[in-house]
């Protein structure tokens, strides 16, 4: 629902999520101080206001963010063809590393609050959960993991988002729907998708469509919003003779402004 009213009513979405955060920081503070010495309650209390002082983080990197929407960047794609780069913010990848970290940290200090205390039982439970948080965690520290961003070059588009992407040729894109939430672009039956597939558990960043056909955007993090994105793409789809503009300033020029 929160992810839903920020895209639609940011500014509602912003306060709500606040105010959630706050009441968070608030519950865990209380909760610990009146805990007195149970370690285990502590941590579960600390746990929790962390957990609203990292949310409100995120919501407030996102909205800086959004303020500074639309804009791109010139750069060299994946293939090494010159891109114009609609990037992602580093927000989603950080914001879900630290939250990684901090069920890690809590799984660690409750095994030995729980060892301290002679329960068997939790002290399983709470290493177990960290040991879950662990494994996500570790392709972000081998840096497989990227914010990413979508790369329209001349020859195509190619999406590189966390740990996964993939790539398809202009002439094999029949067409570009622009939507604010998920931002379809429908591949024509004969075409081939080159898929980019990452090792790393717990960050799939292409989002699930139910046709094949259908490649999805997600421009909730994206440098420009969904409507912007599809209408950018449609530029280049219906007019192929703008496509060497593509990886040049011109090209930046039209993702602020891309209706002709």
């Amino acid at each position: 629902m929160l992810t839903s009213l920020l895209r639609t009513h940011p500014v509602l979405g912003l306060v709500l999520g606040l105010a959630g955060s706050a009441l968070l920081v608030v519950v865990g503070v209380a909760g610990a101080l009146a805990a007195g010495e149970d370690a285990g309650s502590v941590v579960v209390m600390a746990f929790v206001a962390a957990l609203g002082v990292l949310t409100a983080a995120s919501l407030l990197a996102e909205a800086a963010w959004r303020s500074r929407r639309p804009f791109a960047r010139l750069t060299t794609s994946p293939a090494g063809r010159p891109a114009t780069l609609l990037p992602f913010s580093a927000v989603s990848v950080w914001a879900r590393t630290a939250l990684l970290v901090l069920v890690v940290a809590a799984g660690a200090a409750g095994l030995v609050a729980a060892l301290d205390a002679g329960s068997t039982g939790w002290a399983v439970f709470s290493g177990l959960v960290g040991l879950v948080a662990l494994v996500p965690l570790l392709p972000v520290l081998a840096g497989r993991v990227r914010a990413g961003g979508v790369y329209v070059t001349a020859q195509g588009v190619e999406l590189r988002r966390l740990a996964t992407g993939w790539q398809v040729r202009w002439d094999d894109l029949e067409g570009v729907v622009p939507r604010a939430a998920l931002v379809p672009l429908v591949v024509r039956p004969e075409a081939s998708v080159e898929r980019v597939t990452g090792a790393a558990y717990g960050w799939r960043g292409e989002p699930r469509t139910e046709d094949d056909r259908v490649l999805g955007i997600d421009p909730r993090y994206l440098s420009v919003d969904g409507s912007r994105l599809g209408a950018f793409l449609l530029l280049y789809l219906a007019h192929p003779q703008m496509r060497a503009d593509l990886g040049t300033q011109e090209s930046v020029d039209w993702a602020r402004e891309p209706t002709p």
